[in-house]
Formats: structure tokens, C-alpha cells, sequence
């Protein structure tokens, strides 16, 4: 039996609907298979998603043992390594979010969001963290190196989310509904990136700063020294 659907609707949607028919017309040890494209495309978009949700999940925790690698070995501390994560994990948060927001589904194309938010807030976060730890080498308070970190760092951060959203966001204006959806949740995930480095970053860096800073070595690279007054 051969059912004709509009086709606007969601694959979902079709696909639900099509098995309520199917469940119906079962009779007398009669069954009933559904089939066609929208079923097909449905069974395959939640395979996608439960291996992407794999994946990322994966992702996320070899990132997090290799950036607490590379900051031990590098001389820093693994915590610095850890915190650097925090704002990629956000931005992936948010990007997720705005897509159930914008009723703007995973598929074959929107899948790889997660890779890219990853990729591109970890280096986003990678550039703040060493320049940061760079700069309370070179001032007094950890407020200094802050802002040096932010206008210098920042702005070079936010010339390169401009250009390379824009490029994604070309997409925004082509005719095939995936590729658009594609162009626009890639151009939001680094738009997002960038706000995580430069203002949700910095704060977990001043914290992190403050927490670690009895363990710092004294003088001026120790921008929290702590010091005590007579009166």
C-alpha cells in the first residue's frame, strides 16, 4: 500500500505517522511493515545521533587527558589544562540548544557541529591560557595580565570569528535547506567559541589564579603574593 505525504513535513513525523497507520491495519495475524524513505531517513538519523553523542562524548575525554598532558609536560599545571575545557564544553552546550531552539535537527550535515565546536573552542581557549600564563610572568596583578591577555589575544581572536563565521554564514543564503542549516549552526558554534574564550575564560583564570597563588613562586611572577601590614 502506497501512502502519499506532503513534502514538507519532517521525516519524524511522517515516519510516526505512517507506523500509527500501520499498527491500525494489523488484523487476523496480519502484519504490517513500514517502509519508504521518511522511515529510512528517520532509522538512519537516530543512528547518527547516537554515534555522534558517542563520539563526542569520547572526544571530549581524550581532549581533556591530552590538554592535562601537554600543560604538565610543558611546565604548567595540569589544572590549567582541565580549565582550558571549561568554555569548549559551553560553547558545545550552546550550540545544541540553539538547535533545538531553531527545531533545526541532526543530520548527515549538522552532525559534524559538535566536532567543530570542539576544534575550534579548544583553540580559541588554547591561545587565552598561554598567553595569559605568559603575561603574570610579565606584571604585577593577575588584572594586568588579564588585560593584556583580552586586547591583545582577544582581539586577534575576534578578527578570525569574524572572517570565518562570515564564510560559514555564506551558506545561510543557499536553496538546500541542509547545507543552510549547516552554514548557520557552524557560523554560530564559532561565534560561540569566541564568546567563551574572551569573557567566560578569563573570569575561570582569575579564579583559578587566586586558588593556586600561595603555591606560586615569590616576587613579581607571583601576581597574588600575599603580604601583611603592621599598624
Amino acid at each position: 500500500m502506497s501512502i502519499s505525504v506532503g513534502g514538507t513535513h519532517a521525516p519524524s513525523h511522517v515516519a510516526s505517522e505512517t507506523k500509527t497507520i500501520a499498527t491500525a491495519a494489523e488484523h487476523d495475524g496480519v502484519t504490517v511493515t513500514v517502509t519508504g524513505g521518511p522511515v529510512v531517513d528517520k532509522e538512519l538519523m537516530e543512528r547518527v545521533t547516537a554515534t555522534v553523542t558517542e563520539s563526542l562524548a569520547l572526544t571530549i575525554g581524550l581532549v581533556f587527558l591530552l590538554l592535562l598532558v601537554a600543560f604538565r609536560l610543558s611546565g604548567r599545571r595540569a589544572t590549567l589544562g582541565g580549565l582550558t575545557l571549561i568554555p569548549t564544553l559551553l560553547s558545545v552546550s550552546w550550540i545544541v540548544g540553539t538547535m533545538y531552539l531553531l527545531d533545526i535537527p541532526f543530520s548527515f550535515t549538522t552532525a559534524v557541529i559538535g566536532s567543530i565546536s570542539i576544534g575550534l573552542g579548544i583553540d580559541y581557549a588554547i591561545h587565552i591560557t598561554e598567553r595569559y600564563s605568559h603575561e603574570l610572568t610579565q606584571h604585577s596583578t593577575p588584572w594586568e595580565a588579564l588585560t593584556k591577555t583580552v586586547e591583545g589575544t582577544g582581539g586577534a581572536l575576534l578578527s578570525s570569528a569574524v572572517t570565518t563565521a562570515s564564510g560559514f554564514g555564506v551558506l545561510a543564503f543557499t536553496f538546500l535547506p541542509g547545507l543552510r542549516q549547516f552554514g548557520v549552526i557552524t557560523a554560530l558554534s564559532i561565534v560561540y567559541a569566541f564568546i567563551a574564550s574572551v569573557l567566560v575564560l578569563p573570569s575561570l583564570l582569575i579564579l583559578w589564579t587566586q586558588a593556586v597563588g600561595e603555591d606560586l613562586p615569590a616576587g613579581k611572577n607571583n601576581p597574588v603574593e600575599k603580604t601583611t601590614t603592621n599598624d
